[in-house]
């Protein structure tokens, strides 16, 4: 077998290996960055029937399984978020939250539709 022909050989193996593995991400909805398909499923839902999602997380409030359901708060961040709670108060503003050693200004990004501080 020639290079050309592994090459080729090969490409087809990884588009195939990306479009299962994507596949079942669509089928179980579940995220693969987190594990958890509850956002996913709750976003697809709103969106289904034609509003967005107004389910917010209350920063301030949460307790660390909901922050945790969040997309990338592990248990770790999580617990950073009320042990600064704890230590400072509540957050004044959401975007406050970049305060926390973890969570930088792109996970704030993918976090401000979904966090509130109200």
């Amino acid at each position: 077998m020639d290079t050309r022909t592994k090459y080729f050989i090969l490409r087809a193996l990884r588009l195939a290996i990306l479009c299962g593995g994507l596949a079942a991400v669509i089928m179980t909805g579940s995220s693969v960055l987190t594990g958890n398909g509850d956002h996913a499923r709750a976003t697809l839902k709103s969106e289904e029937a034609g509003t967005p999602s107004t389910d917010r997380v209350n920063i301030n409030t949460a307790t660390l399984k909901q922050l945790m359901d969040l997309p990338t708060i592990g248990q770790v961040i999580g617990s950073r978020i009320i042990e600064y709670r704890q230590q400072h108060g509540p957050f004044k503003r959401a975007s406050d939250i970049i305060i926390i050693k973890g969570i930088s200004e792109h996970k704030f990004r993918q976090l401000e539709d979904l966090i509130t501080v109200d």
